[in-house]
């Protein structure tokens, strides 16, 4: 259920936390050979409201009025907030993930080192109570799709669909 909070996000401060770029996300897993990709299954309701807020996020149907006490979508900080969990929770390994919102890839130069980098963030998982998506998961592959790249072998292009936008772009200076 999606919900319209245009008036809180307008009341709203800001929240200051940097969502990494994708080119330093990207640059960092060029070299990699092994690579593991978890998408959160609807990964903001996987963080609990704060107490305090949970009367914010109220709202109204014909079922009756409600407040949600995991993070619903549509909030302003949402991406922050979950970035900022997500940073929290596999910043130990930034050596072997990354994380972007709601994906996570491990990535591995060796396919030994990438079945100890699996087992460590598979525990994660579970500690820390993560679901992930089994349908869009994609473990121990050697080229992967991640934030609209293509990457294997040493080298990373934008995927297909991508560069076919870019092409049949209008040329406006010529």
């Amino acid at each position: 259920m999606v919900y319209n909070y245009k008036r809180l996000n307008d009341n709203t401060h800001i929240d200051g936390y940097t969502i990494p770029s994708k080119e330093v996300l990207i640059n960092r897993i060029q070299k990699a050979k092994w690579f593991s990709k978890f998408d959160l299954k609807s990964g903001f309701h996987q963080v609990k409201m704060h107490p305090d807020s949970i009367k914010w996020t109220a709202f109204s149907c014909s079922e009756g009025l409600f407040e949600w006490k995991v993070m619903p979508f549509g909030l302003k900080n949402a991406p922050q907030i979950f970035q900022r969990k997500m940073d929290n929770i596999f910043g130990e390994y930034k050596n072997f993930t990354c994380t972007y919102i709601d994906d996570v890839l491990v990535f591995s130069k060796t396919k030994e080192e990438h079945f100890l980098h699996l087992k460590q963030v598979l525990h994660l998982f579970e500690k820390f109570g993560l679901i992930v998506s089994k349908s869009k998961m994609e473990i121990c592959k050697t080229h992967i799709s991640f934030l609209g790249t293509e990457i294997g072998n040493g080298k990373i292009k934008l995927q297909p669909h991508i560069s076919q936008k870019i092409l049949a772009f209008p040329n406006l200076f010529f």
